[in-house]
């Protein structure tokens, strides 16, 4: 008889419970993996093998493994807690560099800024200068909890549709430079009197409008008249002053039908076209003359005058902000005027803090698509400032403005630049890139959470504080960003629950207990055989 087999389920049971046990221990630990035991049989064996007859001596554990299946996920609301989603563990460095493995998510910053659990560092691979991810050997994942100082404006790209049936704003006066007489006639029949035109106005020199009338006065010659005029009530010069006439009433002096009209004072110098005149034996009639001279209209844009510009002098404006290397705002304000006869151009003028404002050259020419034409580099705006600053130096592209049919609308505006800010808030996004937020609107990468996989997971060793460590048996860790290959996403503001069913750990353990007491009804019964055999006579 033999106790082995009972010794050794009631070993098994109690391994059992004590896994149980354990499970159930840690069902709120945060990123806990519960545990099983294995177990198996037990044979005596000589170097023959073993008998056909052999019964077993019992049970053995032969693992107490780990199952790394995914607990639930929780959201927590605080940025520095971490839950993987799918493989992979978070990457732990101890204080003295060694590596560790852990689900457990529940991060904090220490003093420093670095991300620490249980008092180990975080880590994961670290940015440049520019903000770009290095891929390289992980690194403590730390967040500058300074300010993040402030950045001037250089760069300024803009894009706006000007609406291309605009008018525009301001007109500069055109002086009249001819004249054209309508369809009239000068009755030949009956040549008594002189007859005078209708006024028409006209524009002098300095864009004054003037009322001009012609006077045409027969002679004694048959088909000639002499002509006369006033501008302003001032009589004026006009060469040849003899009109000829033939038998049909048809202009024959001056040669062209063509007069030049002089005078000083208004300053009028124009042509006059008598082309549309005759002389027949219809009633006179004297239509109404043209003139090409145009008066001002609108005003112009107060070019290097302090103070806001009046909207009748611009078609559009908009305002950007631009820092300066102190962080100071800058209010940079540009205004678009429409040119006069050229359609495609516009002349772009720029202030700053409310300065007189200047133009910006070349012109903003569009091209018969309404995209921009010139100028094909960006315009430089220079500022000098006063405040201890360094000047504003920015460049300003325009190549994004169209020219079409359609309301004026902003539809880009990239500005870079900035004043400093505070750190406000971190977040990390499913990629795991660390991302800082300042209370100045900016953001900044400061890292990538890594994550490490391996080729049995179950060949790890536990070695508290919720880490593994590597083993042979592990194999060697393979790092990678959350999402790529063999590894899960993370999910910031959230912790992954411990894997434990206690539902499940309690019928367990109930399991066991009756694995326990049958183990010990075993002994119990091979006690009673043996006390029978002993009080044999």
């Amino acid at each position: 008889m033999s106790f082995q087999q009972g010794l050794s389920g009631l070993g098994a049971a109690s391994k059992q419970l004590d896994v149980i046990g354990n499970n159930v221990a840690n069902a709120s630990t945060i990123g806990f993996k519960r545990s099983r035991a294995e177990f198996a049989d037990l044979y005596a064996a000589s170097m023959y093998g073993v008998a056909a007859t052999a019964t077993g001596i019992g049970a053995r554990t032969v693992n107490v493994s780990q199952q790394f299946n995914q607990g639930n996920i929780n959201s927590t609301g605080n940025p520095f807690d971490l839950a993987i989603s799918g493989q992979g563990f978070f990457r732990m460095e101890g204080g003295d560099g060694q590596a560790m493995y852990t689900r457990n998510g529940e991060f904090q910053l220490d003093r420093d800024g670095y991300f620490v659990n249980a008092g180990h560092y975080l880590t994961g691979y670290g940015v440049n200068d520019r903000g770009e991810v290095i891929v390289g050997p992980p690194q403590r994942l730390r967040v500058d909890t300074s300010n993040i100082g402030a950045k001037a404006t250089t760069e300024m790209i803009l894009g706006s549709n000007l609406d291309a049936r605009a008018e525009p704003p301001y007109s500069v006066f055109k002086p009249t430079g001819s004249l054209a007489v309508g369809q009239s006639n000068l009755s030949s029949t009956a040549p008594t009197s002189a007859v005078t035109s209708q006024p028409i106005q006209v524009f002098d020199a300095a864009g004054k409008a003037q009322s001009l009338q012609l006077t045409y006065t027969p002679t004694a010659t048959p088909g000639q008249w002499t002509v006369s005029g006033t501008v302003g009530g001032t009589a004026v010069t006009l060469t040849p002053a003899t009109l000829t006439f033939d038998a049909a009433g048809k202009l024959t002096a001056p040669a062209g039908g063509q007069l030049a009209l002089a005078s000083t004072a208004p300053a009028v110098n124009a042509t006059v076209s008598l082309n549309g005149l005759t002389s027949t034996s219809q009633p006179t009639s004297l239509a109404a003359m043209t003139q090409d001279g145009s008066p001002t209209t609108g005003k112009p844009f107060p070019v290097g005058i302090a103070g806001t510009p009046d909207p009748d002098t611009y078609n559009y404006t908009n305002t950007v902000t631009a820092y300066d290397s102190l962080g100071v705002s800058h209010q940079v304000s540009y205004y678009y005027v429409k040119q006069e006869g050229a359609p495609n151009t516009w002349k772009v003028f720029s202030r700053v803090d409310g300065g007189a404002p200047e133009a910006m050259n070349p012109d903003l020419v569009f091209d018969t698509s309404g995209k921009v034409q010139s100028p094909m580099q960006p315009y430089t705006l220079n500022h000098l400032l006063d405040n201890g600053a360094a000047n504003l130096s920015i460049s300003i592209d325009l190549s994004g403005f169209t020219q079409n049919a359609g309301p004026y609308a902003n539809a880009e505006q990239r500005v870079d630049g900035w004043a400093d800010g505070v750190l406000s808030s971190v977040s990390t996004s499913k990629e795991g890139y660390v991302e800082a937020r300042y209370s100045n609107g900016q953001t900044k990468i400061i890292g990538q959470v890594v994550l490490a996989n391996f080729a049995n997971a179950q060949g790890l060793q536990p070695i508290g504080d919720n880490r593994w460590a590597e083993t042979y048996a592990s194999g060697g860790p393979k790092l990678n960003a959350p999402g790529s290959s063999n590894v899960g996403l993370i999910q910031g503001a959230a912790l992954e629950e411990s894997n434990v069913d206690m539902t499940t750990e309690l019928v367990n353990m109930i399991t066991a207990q009756r694995f326990y007491q049958a183990n010990a009804q075993t002994i119990k019964t091979q006690d009673t055989v043996l006390q029978t055999l002993i009080n044999i006579r």
